[in-house]
């Protein structure tokens, strides 16, 4: 039994120093950030999730830079964030090296007018593009402020005003977004059959105007945490009876005018907005569109989308699993216009599927990822005579496998007839390539088999996660 205590108090002994080693705390002494020529400090600090003077271990100061560096990196005012620290006795210092983007963009605009790019390279429709010049001015005054230009002619004529003011209030927690924007079109969806829209247009007037005015309130009490409360007016004036040709009224033309009150949730505490490979997503949103009218009819919204990444052991395998769920009601027993329904499903379908529109009142969608990171981050210098911002870029590139199923009910039996996609369980699996690089951009080019049709496409898809505000 001596033996045995001894034993035991030995090794209490020669490990007591080092558990001690392992759990000394550290006391934050400074925050010194480089870099940041425009910026304000205080939009930096903000993202830091500990303070000067607190105490913290070394195992849980990794983590949190890595977190403050994620956190910088997802404002998407920097093209390079660095992050890391220096001990001095009982003291540590973080060392913050940034690279600021440029900030203001005036710019001409030339895009296609369709949901995605793989639809516009498939229908080659020249009729449907959109040019026009807009002006983007980001960190307006270095407090992250945001103040948006547009005047877009073509397909689709959208002229907007938007401005976005962060950081005030007590905590400087809180932003406000205000937005006023007129669309216009002499060309329109006003049906799907068999998931393909139906379009008419007119060349002498404008078929479609819808105005919008909305102010949103967004409350971030922590930093992968924000609230929004807003509310939107909208004004649409239709000028074809094929609009509306479920509603009786005199004439050719109808006016409809609804109140929408919103909230949205949004929890992200991924490391990257572009191809993440940890951290979850959720985002939910509530909306009520009450009409100010007595033609149509009232409706709610209804959404949420979870994303799930997992690095598997360090390695350069990930797996993401992404969930969508959204609902419409109406509760007035008037119709609702076929326009409401399209716009609040537009943007949903599933890879392999982007060519067809699925609309109806209830959606579910599941699409998983293994993701295999084949180039490691690389800083490209591609002209020395550019400016900073614009003389170097990064690049990454992903190999995906991936499962995709949706399933989309039908407001009733006729829709059901016909669109046959709906009301079934629709799938899709491929292989796709990821290139990440300059200003938060994702090339993703993929081969996919459509199980309803037990065909094989490719397809191509470019976009950016960055929050747009029109």
């Amino acid at each position: 039994m001596r033996k045995f205590l001894i034993i035991i108090l030995g090794l209490f002994v020669f490990y007591l120093p080092a558990a001690m080693a392992q759990e000394t705390n550290y006391i934050i002494r400074d925050i010194i950030v480089s870099g940041n020529s425009k910026t304000d400090i205080n939009i930096v600090l903000r993202e830091c999730p500990v303070s000067i003077n607190d105490s913290i271990a070394i195992v849980q100061l990794n983590k949190c830079l890595e977190k403050f560096e994620s956190n910088l990196s997802k404002t998407s005012l920097f093209n390079f964030v660095f992050v890391n620290y220096q001990q001095d006795s009982g003291y540590v210092d973080i060392l913050v090296n940034l690279e600021e983007r440029w900030y203001f963009w005036p710019y001409p605009i030339l895009e296609h007018a369709e949901r995605n790019l793989s639809t516009f390279i498939h229908n080659l429709d020249m009729n449907k593009i959109n040019y026009g010049v807009a002006a983007d001015i980001y960190n307006l005054r270095g407090k992250n402020e945001t103040l948006k230009l547009k005047l877009r002619l073509g397909y689709k004529e959208h002229y907007s005003l938007t401005y976005q003011k962060n950081g005030f209030g007590q905590h400087k927690n809180s932003y406000l977004r205000l937005k006023m924007e007129l669309f216009r079109q002499k060309s329109s969806e006003y049906s799907v059959i068999n998931n393909i829209p139906l379009y008419v247009s007119d060349n002498d007037i404008y078929i479609k105007k819808d105005f919008n005015f909305g102010i949103n309130y967004g409350y971030r009490p922590e930093l992968s945490y924000v609230f929004n409360f807003g509310i939107n007016y909208k004004c649409s004036v239709f000028e074809n009876i094929l609009f509306f040709s479920d509603i009786i009224t005199s004439g050719d033309e109808l006016k409809s005018s609804y109140i929408n009150p919103y909230f949205i949730f949004n929890y992200d505490s991924r490391n990257n907005k572009i191809y993440p490979v940890k951290g979850v997503l959720i985002n939910l949103h509530y909306g009520e569109n009450r009409s100010i009218n007595d033609i149509t009819g009232a409706y709610s919204t209804f959404g949420l989308y979870t994303q799930y990444n997992q690095q598997i052991a360090k390695s350069r395998f990930s797996f993401r699993s992404e969930f969508t769920y959204l609902i419409m009601r109406d509760y007035q027993h008037k119709p609702i216009l076929f326009n409401n329904k399209l716009e609040f499903c537009r943007n949903f379908w599933i890879r392999g599927y982007e060519l067809f529109y699925f609309v109806g009142n209830e959606m579910i969608g599941f699409q998983n990822t293994v993701g295999i990171k084949i180039s490691d981050f690389k800083i490209h210098r591609i002209a020395t005579f550019l400016p900073d911002e614009f003389s170097k870029t990064y690049s990454r590139i992903y190999l995906d496998l991936f499962y995709d199923v949706c399933r989309i009910q039908s407001w009733n039996n006729e829709d059901s007839e016909q669109n046959p996609m709906n009301d079934k369980l629709l799938y899709s699996a491929g292989i796709a390539i990821n290139l990440e690089t300059y200003y938060d951009r994702l090339l993703s080019i993929y081969v996919a088999y459509i199980g309803y049709s037990g065909k094989t496409g490719i397809f191509v898809n470019y976009k950016t996660p960055i929050d747009k505000l029109f």
